[in-house]
């Protein structure tokens, strides 16, 4: 076993325990998150990275900056759709056993897409990624994990869908939502004020208690 192998179970391990706590619902939107945050990157990182060549002299780092940036950017936006519909759909704290197992699962399917990811950018370095991946157990599987992912991506055709998005449509969309989050607290610190006094509020025709 390498130390890259090491790496992978490591973050593999680490995301299946701290999903076993998060459970079920925060996870799925959590591994939505990394896999949309990739799906992204891996489809725009060369177009974008066209904007950091001019600044930048190697090809490869720009490539490097391009992918973060996209996966980095497009995580928060749908972890911030996953916390509005998280405050919608759960209103208890307490996790069930099999909410925590299932979030296990979704947690190792989370850590598996982290690590694509990660190594992702590396065929941009070949000769590093060479040297990091000798001798690795893990690394053949991953290489057709990355190849499965890039395949069901290009069937999507995702590139050209988003390419035929309104911008203007999908900032109001966003923005939609950045209000449904604010109320989604307000109702929560409502329901936490009011819980302390036993009291029942109205809230849009609904009696919240």
């Amino acid at each position: 076993m390498t130390t890259f192998d090491i790496i992978v179970f490591s973050i593999l391990g680490l995301s299946v325990v701290l999903s076993l706590f998060k459970g079920l619902v925060k996870e799925i939107f959590s591994l939505a998150s990394y896999l949309g945050g990739y799906l992204m990157a891996a489809n725009y990182q060369q177009s974008f990275a066209q904007v950091f060549i001019e600044i930048i002299p190697s090809k490869a780092i720009a490539k490097l900056i391009a992918f973060i940036a996209i996966y980095i950017f497009t995580a928060i936006i749908i972890s911030l759709i996953g916390r509005v519909f998280r405050s919608m759909i759960i209103s208890a704290t307490k996790l069930s056993i099999f909410d925590r197992l299932i979030g296990g699962v979704v947690g190792f399917g989370k850590g598996l897409i982290l690590i694509v990811a990660i190594i992702y950018p590396l065929q941009f370095f070949p000769n590093i990624s060479q040297k990091l991946t000798q001798d690795s157990q893990t690394a053949p599987y991953l290489a057709k994990v990355l190849q499965l992912i890039n395949q069901k991506s290009a069937s999507l055709d995702i590139r050209g869908k988003l390419d035929n998005l309104d911008i203007d449509e999908a900032k109001e969309k966003v923005d939609e939502l950045i209000n449904l989050d604010n109320m989604a607290d307000k109702l929560q610190d409502l329901k936490e004020k009011n819980s302390k006094y036993g009291k029942t509020i109205q809230f849009r025709g609904q009696a919240i208690r």
